[in-house]
């Protein structure tokens, strides 16, 4: 399940400050462009598959030693079980 951009907004703006760095900065290290976030914020969405890879991308590279989010835990287990089957 890929969460939906409020979410994905909220992740992004945790990492920022477990990371204590700008939007801007994540946003192109996450999209490849420092202003996504920032249209997320104020309306954009994102397709499926720029959802699903930011999301990854967050999971893959959460600031070491910060407490995960419940949605990235979901996702995890979501795909443990798929590659346990």
């Amino acid at each position: 399940m890929i969460p939906d951009v409020p979410t994905i907004l909220d992740l992004c703006r945790r990492y920022c400050e477990a990371a204590d760095i700008a939007e801007s900065t994540l946003s192109t290290r996450v999209f490849n462009d420092g202003k996504v976030i920032g249209r997320l914020a104020e309306g954009s969405d994102l397709t499926t598959g720029r959802a699903a890879s930011a999301l990854r991308w967050l999971s893959d590279n959460w600031p070491t030693g910060a407490e995960r989010p419940e949605p990235l835990h979901s996702i995890e287990a979501a795909e443990d079980a798929g590659a346990a089957s």
